[in-house]
């Protein structure tokens, strides 16, 4: 479940299992309910996102506590995109199928606005050094709405793999 805010006119949403991401919502029409790849049938989801910043993760990869961590990003955020709104820009083109256990999903890559300069100001902030992640779009997965965090660019080499899926043609509203 995700809890919707909206700044300066923008929605974004704090969601995962944690409540420890920040997402911006992604509005896509006329995709197809399934999609076959590579011998398998997937489930389209029922609602679409761009991960901006997995804080959780994140603080783990830094060694910092989440408990406070968290909460002090989130605050920092609301207060750079209430100024500099993060915006969703264009899909690349390329898309990925994402595989964990038994987990897949097809995610669609995308440019996201004024996020790079988001995660400087959090790495000057907190004296860390956040990587810019993968942006990118989970269109389906093969258990319904199960995806799979792909929030550096090591995590999206080893868990992904280019594929071609000529069905879909995105826009994004």
């Amino acid at each position: 479940m995700a809890q919707t805010l909206e700044i300066s006119g923008v929605e974004y949403q704090i969601g995962s299992p944690n409540m420890d991401a920040v997402g911006l919502p992604v509005s896509l029409t006329d995709l197809p309910a399934t999609l076959e790849v590579e011998g398998a049938t997937l489930l389209r989801r029922s609602s679409f996102h761009v991960t901006l910043v997995a804080v959780g993760h994140l603080a783990a990869r830094q060694g910092l506590n989440a408990a406070s961590f968290v909460p002090q990003v989130l605050e920092s955020f609301q207060r750079y995109v209430a100024k500099t709104p993060i915006a969703f820009e264009r899909f690349t083109g390329e898309y990925r199928l994402a595989e964990e256990g038994e987990l897949r999903s097809v995610v669609a890559m995308c440019d996201v606005g004024n996020l790079r300069e988001f995660l400087l100001r959090v790495g000057k902030e907190f004296d860390i050094k956040p990587e810019y992640p993968p942006t990118h779009v989970t269109l389906y997965t093969l258990q319904q709405d199960a995806g799979i965090f792909l929030t550096t660019e090591e995590e999206l080499e080893a868990r992904s793999h280019v594929v071609t899926v000529p069905e879909l043609r995105l826009s994004a509203n």
